[in-house]
């Protein structure tokens, strides 16, 4: 009886080891597996990049890429200036020193954004090289393309031009590829090359907040 006993005492702590091995080897695994994976902790993670606001009217332009298109953009609407076409425009910043040459006067048919005398779009737009942009800079760029120096877009309306700079910037944010300055003062919208500095692009903003309607 007293073996009995023995055998039955040691098959027991046997099976209560053997139980406790099988679940230390198991049991962690299991609850990796199931349990619900928690969030990433402070500072874990790549940080998300950093957007840069636009300044209010009359401060320095940004790269469209940096800029967030929920805030004002550079210039404002202070002075109408919708009487004034393109070209005209662009004589003016001549006048004013800056070193730009017409490249291309569009008409609806060769407008590359097709909103050349749409409703809500511009009445005209010139494209413009800046002699300070190196032909090794924007080699393979067609005659219009902004980074050669830029472009000028004229509204008749203040608030539909306003709408076209901030439409810009929103696409530039979507696509870091397309970046440019962009500046608008009244019905007028001055797109600038990035490949320019920010002291050269600022020299835009300048003459373009000093032109005479």
């Amino acid at each position: 009886m007293l073996r009995y006993v023995v055998f039955v005492l040691v098959v027991a702590v046997l099976a209560g080891a053997a139980g406790y091995a099988l679940n230390r080897m198991v049991g962690p695994a299991h609850q990796a597996r199931t349990a619900p994976a928690a969030g990433p902790g402070p500072g874990s993670g790549p940080a998300s990049p950093s957007v840069a606001s636009p300044g209010a009217a009359g401060t320095p332009g940004l790269p469209t890429g940096t800029a967030d298109p929920t805030g004002p953009v550079q210039g404002g609407a202070g002075g109408l200036l919708t009487n004034l076409t393109a070209e005209q425009v662009a004589i003016s910043l001549a006048k004013a020193g800056l070193p730009l040459h017409t490249t291309v006067v569009y008409t609806a048919a060769t407008d590359p954004d097709r909103l050349l005398g749409t409703a809500g779009g511009y009445s005209s737009r010139i494209a413009f090289s800046d002699s300070r942009v190196g032909s090794n800079e924007v080699a393979g760029a067609p005659a219009g393309a902004i980074e050669r120096g830029g472009a000028v877009e004229a509204f008749h309306d203040a608030a539909a031009a306003q709408r076209r700079a901030t439409r810009l910037l929103t696409v530039t944010k979507d696509n870091p590829l397309v970046t440019e300055y962009v500046y608008v003062r009244g019905g007028v919208v001055l797109r600038v090359s990035l490949v320019l500095t920010d002291g050269q692009a600022k020299g835009y903003e300048t003459a373009l907040q000093r032109l005479a309607s």
